[in-house]
């Protein structure tokens, strides 16, 4: 019989090790962090009020957050890097250490650092071994089967491969009953894995900013804050970067000019946080350029898998690049050296050990994408054949997620303009959005001409809107202002959300003249704008859109004033409750509520009087929120109101504060005469006591004639419809747009190639609710199944200028956030890494550590030679199989002719599948796709394309003989005979 877990031990071993960490990197226990709720429709209530606006925005203490909605089932914890997700989990592992070891009955906390290159099981298991804990795999299934656990998994964006992705879900799968919590940096990179319950880190508001300032400088604060101005947010919106200007700041007070100077400052001035601790001179000095080197090759990763990096790397590979570096510097002893020098860099800068101790990484991956930020400026500067060549530079580079932020690092220090231009714009020509982002990053005095590129883009006003507000520049301000007065509202909208985005103090005047427009939406955007800026200028204004005529203006502009952050709109706000307009008491109580202070309570308890019953339900919502026994007591009162909706909202507020305090308030509302009521305390109690006896007691209200539960096949059926690929394809011509949108669901279900031609073209479609739901289905087709949508990138892109347009860019994101690069062409090229053409550059090392897992054959004849390969020697890949060479020796021997109708079979099948192609390059496209599949799984019909070239005597003769199956204008035809005319015979 195994010997129980030692929890105890565990636990006070998680205790004493948070404590005895606290004092030596930032933390966020002294500042009050704010998360944004997506709630989902079945999180509403069933009698909503017209009048409640279509979101609903909850603002409060990160780890309140987390408690609160685990209740309800897994958490989702997204934030931008350097917002403080990774340290939130470890203060929350260790209150719940501290809890379970006062009540045994606690589920143990486990924190799980989904980067590491093992299942999470064995992470599990050395999360144990850290206390001195055996524990084995057997033991942490049986404690997960038995619901002991409690996950915090951190950084699903992080998964180092494609493998591990598909563990973690199988390990999700598996393990559905048990708790989880998981953060990732992007849900573009992450996804939302199903989980409804998405907590957003918000960025600091500027009083937030202020008064992390103000502590953490008690003597400069002021005057930190004076240099900075409006630039607080540009340079220090997360609790990390914001922590590092304040270090940076005090010995000179200057402030760095850019995120990447901050950095850049903090790498000099990080001596003093470590100490004197004894190091080598060497290692001291060379320490830059180790760390260079190794955020360099860890994000590179392996050539076999381009669009992946690496967070943590094995010892030995990490020595592997160091000693290779060094000898090729001509360092003596290079090995011993590059032992020694790493064990230094684990003692003394940014490099630490990993949860498994035989791996190291970064301290955050922000320092990782600087060091490797630094690498390229390197190269970019020693003009190094991969940078200097604008196609080269496009595709290792540009064209991959991992290196955006990195190449954001690089600009910002990019001190030569030309160089920083030419750059931005070889980004606007891989993809729009990756151009525009890199432009605002770029040394401020060289914003002018790169945000000008941006402008001078030929795209749709509404697009043009995007990309000036993605730079976050001052410098797209004048152009976001212009279409500000378009004539389509729409563009209007989008330009001041993007003027929000930029949050400058700039735009302040110009919004507040917004404010008269006679467009409600383009009020209620402005009130969004203002808030997000968060100045206190904005502050008169937003108290007169409390009486504005329209609800979501007013419900806007209460959030404004919740974001600005501030109390000095309370007295104003006070002084509201008076009003005679019901609507604008409404929104009173919505602001109060918002602002969340003790000192709004005494208003509130007075509206909680009021004679209009949408006061009273708001005012339920306000005092949940403040959540103090005074405002319990308000809502004890409300708890018998004549209406069922106010009651309901007492009911939720209640259930909010979940505390012991609230229980008989909803014992009573557990009893209400309204269905609706009843259930929503019951849950509330059972949430209380942590578990679902009470739920036992009754059954969800349910409507026989509802049709919830239909699926669309049921409906389509019903409507005469055949449900299948054909009869689905069939309604693409059907006049009824409701059935044509649910003939695009279900292609969604089938998910063939054929059923996502289909929804391509819905996507034209003429109908806005028909294009929104083919793309909606095609972008949880990308989420599953990247590999089926990637290569219609460059058709999609040719639709932007359409109908579609706004529809297709948001399909075109989703596609690029799972594929991880940008440009489908620039990915499709055969380009090898230049290697050993510059000894002294920073990646000579890096490349060949990129191709270690190839093994030479030295005994063999080589197999393949790459084109444009620098490396002067033949690789083949390690346990290469000699039968498959036998097959292509022999599939080298057919004839022209049956080499020649094999090709074009395969071209013509294509023809048959792909018939919105209209020109050459989607051809190419789709061709050059194909055969890379054929290349990797079937190696004869790979043959029976090279042997053309071969048996024809040259690519010209052979795309003749392609060109007789073709009519001259078959886009087809001449797409195959430029992919033969530039496919290399890398057989021999």
């Amino acid at each position: 019989m195994a010997t129980p877990v030692d929890f105890p031990k565990y636990l006070q071993s998680l205790v004493e090790s948070y404590e005895d960490k606290l004092h030596r990197f930032y933390t966020l226990t002294d500042l009050q962090v704010e998360v944004r709720v997506e709630m989902s429709p079945e999180d509403r209530s069933p009698q909503t009020p017209k009048n409640k606006p279509e979101t609903k925005i909850d603002r409060l203490e990160v780890i309140a957050g987390i408690r609160k909605y685990l209740h309800k089932g897994n958490v989702l914890l997204v934030g931008k890097p350097g917002s403080g997700k990774s340290t939130v989990l470890q203060r929350f592992r260790w209150e719940l250490a501290r809890e379970a070891l006062k009540d045994a009955d606690r589920p143990i906390p486990i924190l799980v650092q989904l980067r590491s290159d093992r299942s999470i099981v064995q992470a599990i298991c050395a999360e144990f071994r850290q206390a001195k804990l055996r524990v084995s795999e057997k033991e942490v299934d049986d404690l997960l089967l038995d619901g002991k656990l409690l996950l915090l998994l951190d950084g699903v964006n992080e998964i180092p491969s494609q493998k591990r992705r598909q563990e973690f879900q199988l390990f999700r799968d598996d393990n559905s009953h048990t708790r989880m919590i998981f953060t990732t940096r992007d849900l573009a990179l992450g996804g939302s894995l199903g989980i409804e319950k998405q907590l957003e880190m918000c960025a600091l508001t500027e009083a937030q900013m202020r008064e992390f300032v103000h502590k953490h400088l008690p003597q400069h604060g002021d005057s930190l804050l004076q240099q900075l101005r409006d630039r607080l947010r540009e340079i220090a919106e997360t609790p990390l970067l914001l922590w590092m200007m304040c270090e940076v700041f005090e010995p000179t007070l200057k402030i760095p000019q850019s995120k990447g100077e901050l950095f850049e400052q903090f790498h000099y001035k990080y001596e003093k946080f470590k100490g004197n601790i004894p190091v080598s001179e060497d290692s001291r000095r060379f320490k830059s350029d180790i760390l260079q080197q190794l955020a360099f090759a860890m994000l590179q990763g392996d050539l076999q898998q381009p669009t992946e990096g690496l967070v943590a790397i094995s010892r030995d590979r990490a020595e592997g690049i160091l000693e290779c570096w060094l000898g090729d510097k001509k360092e003596p002893a290079p090995l011993n050296k590059a032992k020694e020098w790493l064990e230094d860099l684990l003692k003394y800068h940014l490099l630490q050990e990993a949860t498994d101790p035989d791996e190291i990484e970064f301290h955050h991956q922000l320092f990782q994408e600087y060091y490797a930020g630094r690498a390229l400026r390197k190269l970019l500067v020693e003009k190094h054949q991969d940078t200097t060549d604008d196609e080269r530079l496009q595709h290792f580079y540009l064209n991959y997620f991992k290196w955006t932020e990195p190449l954001a690092f690089m600009l910002s220090l990019l001190e030569n303009e030309k160089q920083a231009v030419r750059v931005v714009r070889l980004a606007l020509d891989v993809d729009v959005m990756l151009g525009a982002r890199l432009a605002g990053e770029v040394q401020r005095e060289f914003q002018q001409r790169t945000v000008g590129l941006v402008d001078e883009l030929d795209v749709p006003g509404w697009l043009k809107v995007e990309l000036l507000g993605e730079t976050r520049s001052d410098e797209a301000i004048p152009g976001l202002l212009k279409f500000v007065e378009d004539s389509d509202s729409d563009v209007r909208r989008r330009a001041v959300d993007a003027l929000g985005a930029i949050g400058s103090a700039a735009a302040i005047h110009q919004l507040l003249k917004l404010l008269e427009d006679s467009d409600r939406y383009m009020r209620w955007r402005v009130a969004d704008a203002l808030g997000k800026i968060g100045s206190e200028v904005a502050i008169p204004a937003l108290l007169k859109l409390l009486e504005d005529s329209d609800t979501n203006v007013r419900w806007r502009a209460a959030d404004a004033l919740r974001q600005i952050g501030t109390q000095v709109a309370i007295p104003e706000l006070l002084k509201l409750v008076e009003n005679s307009n019901s609507d604008v008491r409404q929104s009173v109580a919505n602001a109060l509520g918002q602002i969340a202070t003790e000192a709004a309570i005494p208003a509130l308890l007075k509206l909680a009087e009021d004679s209009d019953s949408y006061v009273r339900w708001t005012t339920a919502k306000a005092l949940g929120k403040i959540g103090s026994k005074e405002a319990i007591s308000g809502l004890l009162n409300l708890s018998e109101d004549s209406e069922f909706y106010v009651r309901f909202s007492v009911a939720r507020a209640l259930g909010y504060i979940g505390s012991e305090a609230t229980i008989v308030g909803l014992l009573k509302l557990s009893k209400d005469s309204d269905t609706n009521v009843r259930l929503i305390a019951k849950k509330a109690l059972a949430e209380i006591h942590d578990n679902g006896e009470l739920l036992k007691s009754f059954k969800p209200f349910e409507d026989s004639n509802s049709d919830l539960y239909r699926t669309v096949e049921d409906e389509l059926e019903e409507m005469g419809f055949e449900v299948s690929i054909l009869g689905l394809l069939e309604i693409i011509e059907c006049s009824d747009f409701y059935v044509r949108s649910k003939a695009a669901v279900a292609l969604g279900t089938i998910g063939s190639e054929d059923a996502i031609l289909g929804l391509l073209k819905f996507v034209e479609d003429s109908d806005y609710y028909v294009r929104k739901s083919a793309t909606d289905t095609l972008v949880n087709i990308a989420k599953q199944h990247k590999e089926k949508v990637t290569l219609h990138l460059p058709h999609l892109l040719t639709l932007i200028p359409s109908e579609s347009g706004t529809e297709v860019h948001r399909l075109i994101l989703a596609i690029q956030a799972a594929c991880k690069y940008y440009n489908y062409p620039i990915r499709q090229l055969s380009l090898t890494p230049a290697i050993g053409k510059q000894s002294a550059n920073a990646s000579a090392s890096i490349y060949i550590q990129s191709v270690e897992k190839f093994q030479l054959m030295s005994n063999e004849p080589p197999i393949f030679q790459q084109q444009n390969a620098t490396i002067g020697v033949n690789y083949a890949a390690e346990n290469s199989n000699p039968k498959i060479i036998q097959k292509i020796e022999a599939a080298q021997q057919s004839s022209p002719e049956a080499a020649l109708n094999a090709v074009v079979q395969i071209i013509q099948a294509l023809e048959k599948k792909y018939t919105y192609v209209q020109d050459e390059q989607q051809a190419l496209n789709i061709i050059d796709a194909e055969f890379k599949e054929i290349k990797e799984q079937k190696s004869i019909e790979w043959q029976n394309l090279i042997s053309l070239k071969r048996l024809y005597n040259g690519g010209k003769k052979a795309a003749l003989k392609v060109g007789e199956h073709f009519t001259e204008s078959n886009p087809w035809g001449k797409g195959l005979v430029a992919f033969i005319e530039g496919v290399s015979e890398d057989v021999n």
